[in-house]
């Protein structure tokens, strides 16, 4: 594997990502996970997840809600720090994150591929999102609107 993969969220949601996973993977070692919850301070989070970024040069942090606190603590330490091999996605669904992973244990997440791998994998989780039964009006996405059909 060429990047350390985490999973940061409130509450035990890393954890409960991880568990889902597993399910998936047969593996629960490769995801790390920051859980942000009642018994941690953002200092402590914040401490935590520093120390983790000094030790690991590659570095890919799913977070769960873009603006949210733990997304917030991550990336003040990633633009400070300025390392170029280390990113933050917010708003991670779980098939990104499965996705990543498979790029990354097959070899295909290299520090040469790794800005499309994220953009291609991003767009994709974007649009598999599905609101049923369809609505029949506009839905953006990717800046391109696209009405739902009925039926399959």
């Amino acid at each position: 594997m060429n990047y350390k993969l985490a999973i940061i969220g409130h509450g035990n949601y890393p954890d409960g990502v991880k568990s889902a996973l597993k399910l998936f993977t047969g593996d629960d070692s490769t995801f790390d996970v920051f859980n942000l919850d009642d018994k941690t301070t953002h200092a402590a989070f914040q401490a935590e997840l520093s120390q983790y970024l000094a030790k690991n040069e590659r570095v890919i942090i799913m977070a769960d809600m873009t603006g949210g606190a733990p997304h917030q603590e991550v990336a003040e330490l990633l633009l400070k720090a300025g390392r170029p091999y280390q990113y933050i996605v917010s708003s991670a669904p779980l098939n990104l994150i499965l996705d990543l992973y498979m790029q990354d244990v097959t070899g295909m997440l290299t520090d040469a591929t790794v800005k499309d791998v994220l953009t291609h994998s991003v767009q994709q989780a974007a649009e598999s999102i599905r609101i049923t039964p369809t609505l029949n009006t506009p839905v953006s996405v990717g800046g391109h609107d696209q009405v739902e059909e009925d039926g399959i």
